[in-house]
Protein backbone atom coordinates (compact mmCIF):
# COMPACT_ATOMS: atom_id res chain seq x y z
CA UNK A 1 0.00 0.00 0.00
CA UNK A 2 1.11 3.64 -0.61
CA UNK A 3 1.29 6.39 1.43
CA UNK A 4 1.91 9.89 -0.12
CA UNK A 5 1.27 12.22 3.34
CA UNK A 6 3.07 13.47 6.26
CA UNK A 7 -0.29 14.01 8.19
CA UNK A 8 -1.14 10.05 8.50
CA UNK A 9 1.76 9.15 10.28
CA UNK A 10 2.15 12.84 12.17
CA UNK A 11 0.82 11.49 15.47
CA UNK A 12 1.05 8.04 17.39
CA UNK A 13 -2.55 7.75 17.18
CA UNK A 14 -2.58 8.40 13.29
CA UNK A 15 0.21 5.94 13.07
CA UNK A 16 -1.84 3.30 14.82
CA UNK A 17 -4.79 4.34 13.13
CA UNK A 18 -3.12 3.21 9.64
CA UNK A 19 -1.21 0.08 10.94
CA UNK A 20 -4.79 -0.79 11.76
CA UNK A 21 -6.05 -0.31 8.69
CA UNK A 22 -3.26 -2.31 7.16
CA UNK A 23 -3.46 -5.20 9.32
CA UNK A 24 -7.15 -5.40 8.75
CA UNK A 25 -6.80 -5.70 5.02
CA UNK A 26 -3.65 -7.60 5.15
CA UNK A 27 -1.61 -5.43 4.40
CA UNK A 28 2.54 -6.60 4.49
CA UNK A 29 4.17 -3.67 3.09
CA UNK A 30 3.76 -0.14 3.43
CA UNK A 31 5.54 2.43 0.47
CA UNK A 32 5.92 5.25 2.71
CA UNK A 33 6.21 8.49 1.23
CA UNK A 34 9.59 9.73 3.08
CA UNK A 35 11.25 12.41 1.63
CA UNK A 36 9.88 15.27 4.44
CA UNK A 37 10.46 12.19 6.97
CA UNK A 38 13.89 12.15 6.90
CA UNK A 39 13.43 15.57 8.21
CA UNK A 40 11.55 14.06 11.19
CA UNK A 41 13.98 11.36 12.09
CA UNK A 42 11.91 10.28 15.27
CA UNK A 43 8.83 10.39 14.02
CA UNK A 44 10.10 8.14 11.09
CA UNK A 45 11.78 5.94 13.43
CA UNK A 46 8.69 5.24 15.49
CA UNK A 47 6.65 4.31 12.61
CA UNK A 48 8.95 2.18 11.56
CA UNK A 49 9.45 0.47 15.09
CA UNK A 50 5.25 0.37 15.44
CA UNK A 51 5.11 -1.31 12.06
CA UNK A 52 7.41 -3.91 12.88
CA UNK A 53 6.04 -4.91 15.69
CA UNK A 54 3.17 -5.91 13.69
CA UNK A 55 4.84 -7.62 11.12
CA UNK A 56 4.81 -5.45 8.44
CA UNK A 57 7.46 -4.37 6.00
CA UNK A 58 8.06 -0.75 5.18
CA UNK A 59 9.58 0.30 1.42
CA UNK A 60 11.05 4.09 2.14
CA UNK A 61 9.21 5.99 -1.08
CA UNK A 62 10.50 8.94 -3.04
CA UNK A 63 9.43 10.58 -6.55
CA UNK A 64 9.15 13.44 -8.70
CA UNK A 65 8.68 12.84 -12.55
CA UNK A 66 11.00 15.67 -13.29
CA UNK A 67 14.02 13.53 -11.52
CA UNK A 68 13.98 11.18 -14.98
CA UNK A 69 15.67 14.51 -16.76
CA UNK A 70 19.26 13.94 -16.32
CA UNK A 71 20.24 17.05 -15.35
CA UNK A 72 18.12 16.38 -12.58
CA UNK A 73 19.68 12.79 -11.49
CA UNK A 74 21.46 14.54 -8.45
CA UNK A 75 18.31 14.74 -6.94
CA UNK A 76 17.03 11.02 -5.91
CA UNK A 77 20.75 10.48 -5.84
CA UNK A 78 20.71 12.85 -2.59
CA UNK A 79 17.84 11.55 -1.48
CA UNK A 80 18.95 7.74 -2.04
CA UNK A 81 22.74 8.69 0.11
CA UNK A 82 20.31 10.24 2.64
CA UNK A 83 18.31 7.60 3.40
CA UNK A 84 20.92 4.76 3.32
CA UNK A 85 23.07 7.30 6.25
CA UNK A 86 19.40 7.31 8.32
CA UNK A 87 19.23 3.72 7.76
CA UNK A 88 22.86 2.97 8.73
CA UNK A 89 22.25 4.70 12.33
CA UNK A 90 18.79 2.67 13.29
CA UNK A 91 19.23 0.42 16.24
CA UNK A 92 15.46 -0.84 15.83
CA UNK A 93 13.09 -2.19 13.14
CA UNK A 94 14.82 -0.98 9.52
CA UNK A 95 12.85 -0.30 6.18
CA UNK A 96 13.38 -3.04 3.97
CA UNK A 97 13.92 -1.46 0.72
CA UNK A 98 13.64 2.17 -0.89
CA UNK A 99 10.83 2.66 -3.60
CA UNK A 100 10.79 4.78 -5.79
CA UNK A 101 8.09 6.26 -8.40
CA UNK A 102 9.83 8.33 -10.90
CA UNK A 103 7.37 8.68 -14.15
CA UNK A 104 8.77 10.20 -17.06
CA UNK A 105 5.13 9.76 -18.89
CA UNK A 106 4.37 12.32 -16.68
CA UNK A 107 6.23 14.91 -18.66
CA UNK A 108 5.20 16.56 -22.07
CA UNK A 109 8.50 15.16 -23.32
CA UNK A 110 6.96 11.82 -23.20
CA UNK A 111 4.43 11.86 -26.07
CA UNK A 112 7.58 13.43 -28.49
CA UNK A 113 10.22 11.02 -27.39
CA UNK A 114 9.68 7.88 -24.70
CA UNK A 115 12.70 6.14 -26.13
CA UNK A 116 14.90 8.91 -25.19
CA UNK A 117 12.92 9.26 -21.62
CA UNK A 118 13.28 5.59 -21.62
CA UNK A 119 17.24 5.65 -21.58
CA UNK A 120 17.32 8.44 -19.27
CA UNK A 121 15.32 6.15 -17.18
CA UNK A 122 17.06 3.05 -17.41
CA UNK A 123 20.79 5.29 -16.55
CA UNK A 124 18.89 6.65 -13.38
CA UNK A 125 18.38 3.24 -12.02
CA UNK A 126 21.53 1.81 -13.09
CA UNK A 127 23.34 4.79 -10.79
CA UNK A 128 20.80 4.29 -7.56
CA UNK A 129 21.59 0.08 -8.19
CA UNK A 130 25.32 1.43 -7.93
CA UNK A 131 24.61 3.06 -4.59
CA UNK A 132 22.09 1.37 -2.38
CA UNK A 133 22.95 -0.24 0.81
CA UNK A 134 23.72 -3.79 0.34
CA UNK A 135 20.73 -4.33 2.80
CA UNK A 136 18.11 -2.80 0.71
CA UNK A 137 16.45 -3.78 -2.62
CA UNK A 138 15.21 -1.47 -5.16
CA UNK A 139 11.20 -0.87 -6.10
CA UNK A 140 10.83 1.05 -9.43
CA UNK A 141 7.00 1.48 -10.24
CA UNK A 142 6.70 1.37 -13.75
CA UNK A 143 4.02 2.13 -16.47
CA UNK A 144 1.56 -0.39 -18.28
CA UNK A 145 2.99 1.99 -21.38
CA UNK A 146 6.38 1.25 -20.86
CA UNK A 147 5.57 -2.13 -22.61
CA UNK A 148 4.87 -0.64 -25.76
CA UNK A 149 8.19 1.49 -26.11
CA UNK A 150 11.34 -0.59 -27.30
CA UNK A 151 15.16 0.63 -26.54
CA UNK A 152 18.35 -0.94 -27.78
CA UNK A 153 21.25 -0.87 -25.28
CA UNK A 154 24.57 -2.05 -26.17
CA UNK A 155 22.92 -3.63 -29.03
CA UNK A 156 19.79 -5.32 -27.10
CA UNK A 157 16.78 -4.55 -27.55
CA UNK A 158 14.01 -4.74 -25.70
CA UNK A 159 11.01 -3.12 -23.82
CA UNK A 160 11.83 -0.33 -21.27
CA UNK A 161 9.27 -2.77 -18.60
CA UNK A 162 12.40 -5.43 -19.64
CA UNK A 163 14.77 -2.84 -19.12
CA UNK A 164 13.31 -1.75 -15.78
CA UNK A 165 13.10 -5.17 -14.35
CA UNK A 166 17.08 -5.96 -15.63
CA UNK A 167 17.99 -2.79 -13.60
CA UNK A 168 16.33 -3.25 -10.64
CA UNK A 169 15.62 -5.68 -7.56
CA UNK A 170 12.21 -5.15 -8.11
CA UNK A 171 9.42 -4.02 -9.91
CA UNK A 172 5.47 -2.52 -9.18
CA UNK A 173 3.53 -1.66 -12.13
CA UNK A 174 1.29 0.82 -12.04
CA UNK A 175 -1.39 -2.05 -14.03
CA UNK A 176 -4.77 0.35 -13.38
CA UNK A 177 -7.55 -1.39 -14.62
CA UNK A 178 -10.95 -1.84 -12.74
CA UNK A 179 -10.87 -5.44 -13.94
CA UNK A 180 -8.84 -9.33 -13.93
CA UNK A 181 -9.64 -10.76 -16.58
CA UNK A 182 -9.77 -10.41 -20.16
CA UNK A 183 -8.35 -7.89 -22.69
CA UNK A 184 -6.93 -4.85 -21.53
CA UNK A 185 -7.45 -6.04 -17.81
CA UNK A 186 -5.08 -5.97 -14.53
CA UNK A 187 -4.14 -9.61 -15.93
CA UNK A 188 -2.77 -8.91 -19.15
CA UNK A 189 -0.99 -5.90 -18.60
CA UNK A 190 0.59 -7.94 -15.51
CA UNK A 191 1.62 -10.93 -17.77
CA UNK A 192 4.61 -8.76 -19.83
CA UNK A 193 6.57 -7.83 -17.02
CA UNK A 194 5.78 -10.67 -14.78
CA UNK A 195 7.08 -13.59 -17.28
CA UNK A 196 9.93 -11.32 -17.69
CA UNK A 197 10.54 -10.94 -13.93
CA UNK A 198 10.22 -15.07 -13.29
CA UNK A 199 13.05 -15.19 -16.24
CA UNK A 200 15.05 -13.26 -14.81
CA UNK A 201 14.72 -14.61 -10.80
CA UNK A 202 12.76 -11.41 -9.89
CA UNK A 203 9.20 -10.42 -9.18
CA UNK A 204 6.65 -8.20 -10.05
CA UNK A 205 4.18 -7.03 -8.00
CA UNK A 206 0.89 -5.25 -9.66
CA UNK A 207 -0.48 -2.29 -8.29
CA UNK A 208 -4.17 -0.98 -8.69
CA UNK A 209 -5.81 2.78 -8.08
CA UNK A 210 -8.54 3.57 -5.66
CA UNK A 211 -8.35 7.61 -6.43
CA UNK A 212 -11.27 8.87 -7.75
CA UNK A 213 -11.84 11.04 -10.86
CA UNK A 214 -9.08 9.71 -12.89
CA UNK A 215 -9.84 10.53 -16.64
CA UNK A 216 -11.43 6.91 -17.45
CA UNK A 217 -13.35 5.14 -15.30
CA UNK A 218 -11.61 1.77 -15.94
CA UNK A 219 -8.63 2.74 -14.20
CA UNK A 220 -9.88 2.99 -10.56
CA UNK A 221 -12.22 0.97 -7.69
CA UNK A 222 -13.35 4.18 -6.67
CA UNK A 223 -16.62 3.64 -8.08
CA UNK A 224 -16.93 -0.23 -7.44
CA UNK A 225 -15.76 0.05 -3.97
CA UNK A 226 -14.07 -2.45 -1.59
CA UNK A 227 -16.16 -5.97 -2.51
CA UNK A 228 -16.15 -5.50 -5.87
CA UNK A 229 -12.23 -4.77 -5.90
CA UNK A 230 -11.85 -7.80 -3.42
CA UNK A 231 -13.57 -9.88 -5.66
CA UNK A 232 -11.24 -8.64 -8.64
CA UNK A 233 -8.04 -8.48 -7.09
CA UNK A 234 -8.59 -12.34 -5.82
CA UNK A 235 -9.44 -13.37 -9.39
CA UNK A 236 -5.38 -11.84 -10.21
CA UNK A 237 -4.65 -14.16 -6.56
CA UNK A 238 -5.86 -16.85 -8.60
CA UNK A 239 -4.42 -16.77 -11.51
CA UNK A 240 -0.86 -15.76 -10.63
CA UNK A 241 -0.99 -17.65 -8.03
CA UNK A 242 2.07 -20.28 -8.71
CA UNK A 243 3.45 -17.66 -11.20
CA UNK A 244 7.10 -17.12 -9.28
CA UNK A 245 7.27 -13.83 -11.25
CA UNK A 246 4.05 -12.57 -9.74
CA UNK A 247 5.16 -10.30 -6.16
CA UNK A 248 1.43 -9.91 -4.94
CA UNK A 249 -0.59 -6.68 -4.69
CA UNK A 250 -0.46 -3.34 -3.75
CA UNK A 251 -3.32 -0.74 -3.59
CA UNK A 252 -2.97 3.39 -4.27
CA UNK A 253 -3.02 5.01 -1.65
CA UNK A 254 -3.60 4.95 2.03
CA UNK A 255 -5.70 8.11 2.04
CA UNK A 256 -8.50 6.88 -0.82
CA UNK A 257 -8.06 3.34 -0.23
CA UNK A 258 -9.91 4.21 3.31
CA UNK A 259 -12.70 6.15 1.52
CA UNK A 260 -13.89 3.23 -0.53
CA UNK A 261 -17.08 2.52 0.05
CA UNK A 262 -17.89 -1.01 1.12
Amino acid sequence: MWTWYDADVGTTAKQTRMLDFAAARKVTHIFLHSETLLNKPALLTAFLNRAGARGIKVELLFGAAEWSLPQNHYKPIEMLQRANAYISRLTGNRPVGIHFDIEPHGLALWQQDPVTLGHHLVDLYTKLMAIKANNLYINADIAMGYEYVSLTRGGVTKTLSHWMVDTTDRTTLMDYRDYALGEDSIVSHALHPANYALSRGKRTVVGVETTCNQEYAKLIFCEQGQARMESELAKVGSYFAVHAGYGGLAIHDYANYRLLKP
